[in-house]
């Protein structure tokens, strides 16, 4: 299985290069140095989750595209629910702080990816109770604590 830094490298890459963009003008739409992108670009180092958002929203792309999703990256802008990414980095971070523990990178990319596949539909209420769900399910499959 290819590794996801890899996976979210290449994808990006493709979105950079669908847009005529060039590392330099990427990195300046997206706040950081045209080296710190160049290490998500090369998968050198893993972007975190908030990274990715901003990524998603700066092009219009889907976290799944980007996770190695299916192949149309062309999304409305509208149809990126950021509520819905946000409540997931925040349940996530949650539990990490309560449960003192740290996912690795590849682990949270896989735990967002599926967490917003399965609530995007979801009213707020339940995408809160589902998200907590999940993620108790996923540790517990995971086998940490």
């Amino acid at each position: 299985m290819e590794d996801i830094k890899n996976i979210i490298a290449s994808r990006m890459l493709a979105v950079l290069k669908r847009n005529n963009l060039d590392q330099e003008a990427a990195a300046s739409m997206l706040g950081i140095t045209q080296p710190g992108l160049n290490h998500f670009l090369t998968g050198k180092r893993a972007p975190k989750a908030e990274f990715i958002q901003k990524f998603c929203d700066t092009f219009q792309v889907s976290p799944n595209y980007l996770f190695g999703g299916e192949d149309n990256i062309a999304v409305h802008h509208e149809d990126i629910d950021r509520s819905v990414i946000q409540t997931i980095i925040t349940k996530i971070t949650e539990w990490e702080q309560q449960n003192n523990y740290e996912y690795n990178y590849e682990a949270k990319a896989e735990l967002i990816k599926l967490l917003y596949d399965r609530v995007i539909n979801l009213t707020q209420d339940k995408q809160e109770t589902e998200v907590a769900k999940i993620i108790d399910i996923y540790q517990y499959i995971k086998g940490a604590s």
